[in-house]
């Protein structure tokens, strides 16, 4: 009776030892995902700022020519008082320049605006700028699981396409 008691002993405490081991390289692979998330998450909340000030500089340069671009139609406007109309060549070829260059900043205008709503709505709503850094960062987990495990991922059906259901149990 000893020898299997003695035997069930051991057996519970391998079982036991086996589960512990289990549960600690479990958890060590979560760390490293979760680790993993944040340094992509981190990637984008820098990424993020950088892009804030590359559009500052630039929302600031638009300011200034549209500024300039004000100063010149007035001056344009005192020109056109004085003489009564433009006649020169010079006169219409600089009004032409002047719209064009209005475009011009019109256009870049524009894609600052863009940009700043782009990033207005990121900047106010960080858990869904977070939420997307997670996706991506599982998403990427996955297919490098994928790769190391050798496994291809389903893919997803196409439009149009009908799957069949599972048959019935």
């Amino acid at each position: 009776m000893t020898n299997t008691d003695s035997r069930l002993r051991r057996v519970l405490v391998d079982l036991g030892l086996a589960l512990l081991n289990a549960t600690l390289i479990l958890v060590a692979v979560c760390l490293f995902f979760a680790w993993r998330t944040a340094r992509t998450v981190d990637g984008i909340a820098e990424t993020l700022v950088s892009n804030i000030e590359i559009v500052e500089p630039l929302r600031n340069d638009v300011n200034a020519l549209t500024s300039e671009v004000t100063a010149l139609r007035e001056d344009l406007a005192t020109i056109t008082s004085q003489t009564g109309n433009l006649t020169s060549e010079s006169a219409a070829a600089l009004e032409a320049k002047i719209a064009a260059f209005d475009a011009r900043i019109d256009g870049v205008q524009t894609k600052v605006e863009t940009a700043r709503q782009r990033i207005g709505t990121a900047l106010a709503d960080p858990d869904a700028l977070i939420e997307q850094a997670i996706r991506t960062a599982t998403d990427q987990a996955a297919r490098n699981m994928a790769d190391f495990a050798g496994c291809a991922l389903p893919t997803p059906p196409t439009p149009g396409s009908t799957v069949a259901a599972p048959p019935p149990n």
